[in-house]
């Protein structure tokens, strides 16, 4: 399975889950109808929900996984960097009229809750520190003498990085928090060991919320991939994010 087959699927899944999320959730299921009969007419409504946003469980593994494959294949991760965040402001205005707004009374923007792009990037930040941290100390410290030592010492340091990294993050409330940032960098450290990395990123996908759970189909296809692009155009899927999240965000406040 080629990158743009497993892109395809996250685009597919991510757009029935946000559906729900805006048209069920947000929409009917927050109507007076919907909760004077959620117990009985409003019962197949919530099934539903529940179905499509089990589906909806498989995009973010992916979009994790190419974020640290993306790290392994750039020629300048400064690029990189500069257009995951651009991508995060450009998502923000749509991602809050989707997911934050019920109407346009105090303005298209707010600051409560982030989108999934700022937790991609910041996904991007603690492989960067983590890196940057062990090669760091590797340079200035290593000896073949204390050769292990020196190992042991620059991934405790990594790691104590990284948890100070989360927690900083974690008072800007992103899509998934600071566990989804995790996502990402556990799709890293184990970048060549497919069974540890299923493990780990499961562990982590299920600690940030149990009903991830079928999201772990999705390492399932990722364990497919090939390393092939394939023919996707290069901007599709960060065109894609806030375009959906505008078009269903409109519609939303039009009928609810």
């Amino acid at each position: 399975m080629n990158a743009s087959k497993l892109k395809w699927i996250a685009i597919i899944t991510m757009f029935i889950d946000h559906i729900s999320c805006t048209m069920l959730e947000l929409g009917v299921m927050s109507t007076p109808w919907y909760i004077h009969h959620q117990k009985g007419a409003g019962l197949p409504i919530l099934i539903l929900d529940i179905i499509l946003r089990g589906i909806g469980r498989l995009a973010f593994p992916i979009f994790c996984f190419f974020i640290a494959e993306g790290y392994h294949r750039t020629r300048s991760v400064s690029k990189y960097f500069l257009r995951l965040l651009a991508f995060a402001i450009i998502s923000e205005i749509p991602f809050d009229i989707a997911m934050n707004l019920r109407s346009f009374k105090h303005g298209i923007l707010e600051f409560t809750y982030q989108n999934v792009g700022f937790t991609l990037l910041f996904g991007l930040i603690a492989i960067i520190v983590w890196d940057s941290v062990i090669r760091l100390i590797k340079e200035h410290f290593h000896s073949e003498k204390h050769g292990r030592i020196t190992a042991v010492f620059s991934y405790a340091a990594a790691i104590l990085a990284t948890i100070i990294l989360c927690v900083g993050i974690s008072y800007i409330r992103t899509d998934y928090g600071f566990l989804g940032m995790l996502t990402v960098l556990m799709f890293h450290i184990f970048y060549d060991n497919t069974k540890l990395r299923n493990i780990m990123v499961s562990i982590v996908l299920l600690v940030n919320n149990p009903f991830e759970l079928p999201g772990l189909i999705s390492l399932w296809l990722i364990g497919k991939y090939n390393g092939e692009k394939g023919n996707m155009p290069r901007y599709l899927l960060y065109a894609f994010y806030p375009a959906h999240l505008l078009l269903l965000g409109l519609i939303k406040i039009l009928i609810f």
